[in-house]
């Protein structure tokens, strides 16, 4: 049960993390510097509910609470209009911890 272990790695970052947000770092994280589209097709979720979770798992505050640092939006460097979605040291550190606890 990987998928299993990983959520529970998961979720002593953050105890509220839903499956999507889960899924979402776990793809960023095979493909570090995917495009929020590339996400939206990808996992096959709306842009609102993408952007939502990649916020919760940006720096930035969400309801009151901080935002976990896990990863940034930066431009694409080969199209302005284009938002690329990257792993933080947080973020890295986490890959790792969730990589051991999978196999």
């Amino acid at each position: 049960m990987a998928l299993k272990r990983a959520v529970d790695v998961f979720r002593l970052v953050d105890a509220e993390a839903n499956l999507q947000m889960v899924a979402i770092f776990i793809a960023v994280c095979q493909r570090d510097g995917i495009t929020m589209k590339e996400l939206t097709t990808d996992l096959e979720i709306s842009q609102s509910s993408l952007s939502r979770n990649v916020q919760a798992l940006n720096d930035k505050p969400r309801r009151g609470k901080s935002g976990l640092g896990l990863v940034r939006t930066d431009e694409d460097p080969n199209d302005w209009r284009r938002k690329i979605v990257i792993l933080t040291a947080r973020g890295r550190q986490l890959r790792a911890q969730l990589s051991e606890a999978i196999g």
